[in-house]
């Protein structure tokens, strides 16, 4: 130890001297607290934790440079930033000691620095930090990647005198983050986090054209976890997972809006959403392939299991894997395959031979599963083949809501690209804010003052989304002008806060001489979680039609049948008078032979999902609830206890077709999470339901049964034999008709209507 000494600088003794009489401090503070607490002080506080002096000992006990060091050191960091996290004092002598000591790297000793300045480590000082790539390697290097973001927020709120502490070196975040993202014992959700930040840098700092390859980089890693990854709960559980994915996937689609590539910034966009839906029915994926290929489904197990498992140290680049690729892109370079090529080459020069290794294994499982689960996600998506064909019938307008910028991407059958619609009057802070207040007002507020909040939710959707969207459409008028003909119809497909607002009843600000007609008077609004379920609602729809022209008489299944669960009596929850109503009209409207009801006591969960399985058609009339912290658990009350998603999400229905939900807040996310729309509706679309109603928002259960009414009404009344026999083709039409009459008869109460929404086709 003296002849290291005698090699250091004067100030680097200072500072290993002041770094001993820190940890010997903290010895003595930790012992302190424990002893309060064995005493029961109160005082001792809920943050002690009880081996943080063994954990210190076995810092100061273990040789620089050793593996049970850098193990050593990465516990003691990880718990000196949990207790700066849970401190309510925020000591900062807790979180400068977790850097100090994970900058150590291989080296097993900090450096020293000139004082009062913060200087940033050369690149072989990284090298050492970053080490070989090991598992441990890796998680030493994310948790000082955690604790130097800390500190760089906690720095913004320092006192102008700064905290009196000098932080040394210390290595560039961007280059930790880029240097861990790269590394083979970093998970893959790990690694999307660090592409997904040091994309935000390059945007921020550059412009967002500047982050487009790290956040292509990222959205690219997004399928290879899809149903395979986050656990239930804590740190990347499911919700987490959600938000992380929301957020990559619209600041990619806006990054390569800026960097002049529509046609990517729409498959970025369809990808992560549909990874997103994926995610939040992980279980059923997994189900679903394993009931087609076990054995395929074992297989993408284990490559999942291999992709998350650190690689080995000393692994060299896979140089075979970055000819093919660069042989790729050199010999079709402008078909789409290329630009894939270009992509996952950048991700594979991130990766180290073993990994890459595993990354082809996984990229073959996943291109068989893709054909057997042509709705999941495994792999990125084409514009041509799964997005285009989802404007057959009608535009669809894929919103983007980023920090980088937010922009309408208008998807039509006759172009090659999208078209770009930019909504500079439209911020993210401005989403967020009328989203807190329009749910606000529809869920608290009550009278004129909630009935101004809605109107003026409206008036500003139209103004800054849909306008500029009809503008660059130019929807045209009524088919037929002297005849009153049918609206055209239009799809939308918002993300972030705007999923939920209701841009199917935008409209502009009254004017002197009238009032001009707003999205209610011009289209026929429809809503899809993602442009390919779309597509596969149309396909089913078509097959349903060409097999089922045969069927004569009672020739029908369960599957022709109409379900009808009515649970409106829950204890503990308001009375709803109009759902007996509603069963006598339904009753006395359809035959029996078409028509299976569920109320009262048959209500209950176990029923209604066997009932499922069976039928095809399906109402429910019943309350709705939004878990506001696990949305998995929003659902519908039936008689015994919640349907929540999950529990639809395991429900296998033969040719699932229409579904009307007649409960509030059916299509309303989770309100203190606004990343995506995750909503009963949503779900029974994308679990192959081809048309469903729904409500955004809670609205009165009489404004809900005149719905009801005119719809069923109005269907059975085309039909000669009284059997809903085609709901999903016309029932987007017939709920904006039966809205339509409801905004007349209540024009100053759009509380009433606005809330009814269709998913689907």
């Amino acid at each position: 130890m003296a002849s290291v000494s005698s090699r250091q600088s004067p100030e680097q003794q200072e500072e290993e001297r002041r770094e001993r009489a820190r940890l010997r401090l903290l010895q003595q503070q930790v012992r302190e607290r424990a002893s309060r607490r064995l005493r029961g002080d109160a005082r001792a506080g809920s943050d002690t934790r009880p081996d943080m002096d063994r954990l210190t000992a076995a810092v100061a006990r273990a040789k620089p440079g050793t593996r049970r060091r850098a193990a050593a050191v990465t516990a003691l960091s990880a718990e000196l930033l949990l207790r700066f996290r849970r401190s309510p004092e925020k000591d900062v002598a807790d979180l400068v000691t977790a850097i100090r000591l994970l900058s150590e790297g291989a080296g097993g000793r900090t450096g020293g620095a000139a004082a009062g300045r913060r200087h940033a480590v050369d690149d072989a000082r990284v090298e050492r930090i970053v080490g070989s790539g090991s598992a441990a390697d890796a998680a030493r290097v994310a948790l000082l990647v955690e604790c130097c973001e800390e500190w760089e927020a906690f720095e913004r709120v320092a006192p102008p005198g700064g905290w009196g502490t000098d932080m040394g070196q210390v290595p560039d975040l961007d280059v930790l983050r880029r240097r861990l993202a790269g590394m083979a014992g970093a998970p893959a959700r790990q690694r999307v986090r660090m592409l997904h930040a040091c994309g935000r840098v390059r945007a921020a700092s550059d412009g967002p054209g500047a982050g487009y390859e790290d956040m292509v980089a990222a959205v690219a890693l997004l399928p290879r976890t899809t149903g395979w990854g986050a656990p239930p709960g804590g740190p990347g559980s499911a919700t987490e997972q959600v938000a992380l994915k929301a957020a990559v996937t619209a600041d990619a689609a806006a990054c390569a809006i800026a960097a002049g590539r529509p046609v990517e910034a729409i498959e970025l966009l369809e990808t992560g959403r549909g990874v997103v839906w994926d995610q939040l029915l992980h279980a059923t994926i997994r189900a679903e392939l394993r009931a087609v290929n076990r054995r395929l489904a074992r297989r993408m197990d284990r490559a999942c299991r291999d992709l998350e498992r650190p690689g080995r140290s000393g692994e060299a680049p896979d140089r075979y894997a970055e000819r093919d690729v660069a042989a790729e892109r050199n010999a079709r370079p402008d078909t789409p395959s290329a630009e894939v090529a270009r992509r996952w080459g950048l991700v594979l020069r991130l990766t180290e031979k073993g990994a890459a290794r595993r990354e082809r294994r996984w990229a073959r499982a996943a291109g068989r599963a893709q054909g057997l689960l042509p709705d999941a996600t495994f792999q990125t998506v084409s514009y041509l083949s799964d997005i285009r064909p989802a404007a057959a019938e009608g535009p669809v307008v894929a919103v983007i809501l980023s920090r980088f910028g937010c922009h309408a991407l208008l998807v039509t059958a006759e172009e090659d690209a999208p078209r770009v619609v930019p909504l500079p009057a439209l911020t993210l802070r401005a989403a967020q804010r009328n989203a807190r207040g329009y749910l606000t007002a529809l869920n608290e507020l009550t009278g004129a003052e909630r009935e101004a909040r809605v109107q003026a939710t409206l008036h500003w959707l139209w103004e800054t989304v849909v306008a500029p969207v009809f503008t660059a459409l130019a929807p045209p008028g009524r088919t037929g002008e002297s005849g009153g003909g049918e609206l055209p119809r239009l799809w939308w497909c918002p993300s972030g806060p705007l999923a939920v607002l209701p841009l199917h009843a935008a409209a502009p600000r009254p004017v002197a001489g009238g009032v001009r007609g707003g999205a209610g008077e011009r289209v026929v609004s429809s809503y899809t979680p993602t442009l390919r379920s779309l597509i596969s609602a149309r396909k089913a729809r078509d097959l349903r039609r060409n097999s089922g022209s045969g069927d004569q008489g009672g020739n029908r299944g369960d599957r022709d049948r109409l379900l009808l669960v009515s649970a409106g009596g829950r204890a503990g929850h308001q009375a709803l008078p109009a759902t007996a109503r509603f069963r006598d009209f339904l009753t006395g409207l359809l035959p029996e032979d078409v028509l299976t009801t569920l109320h009262g006591a048959q209500a209950t969960t176990g029923n209604v999902k066997r009932a499922l399985g069976r039928h095809g058609r399906v109402h429910f009339d019943c309350h709705g609830r939004q878990d506001p912290v696990s949305p998995e658990r929003t659902g519908l009350v039936l008689h015994d206890q919640d349907l929540t998603i999950a529990d639809l999400a395991e429900v296998r229905a033969r040719r699932p077709e229409f579904a009307f939900l007649a409960a509030c807040s059916t299509a309303a996310p989770d309100r203190m999470d606004l990343d995506e729309m995750i909503s009963v509706t949503s779900v029974l679309h994308y679990r192959g339901y081809q048309s469903v109603i729904g409500t955004m928002s809670p609205v009165l259960d009489t404004s809900t049964e005149r719905v009801a009414k005119a719809v069923y009404g109005r269907l059975t009344e085309s039909r000669p034999d009284a059997r809903p026999d085609s709901p999903p083709v016309s029932a987007a039409t017939l709920l904006h008709d039966a809205v339509s009459r409801e905004r007349l008869r209540r024009p100053r109460h759009p509380s009433a209507w606005v809330p009814f929404i269709h998913v689907g086709v």
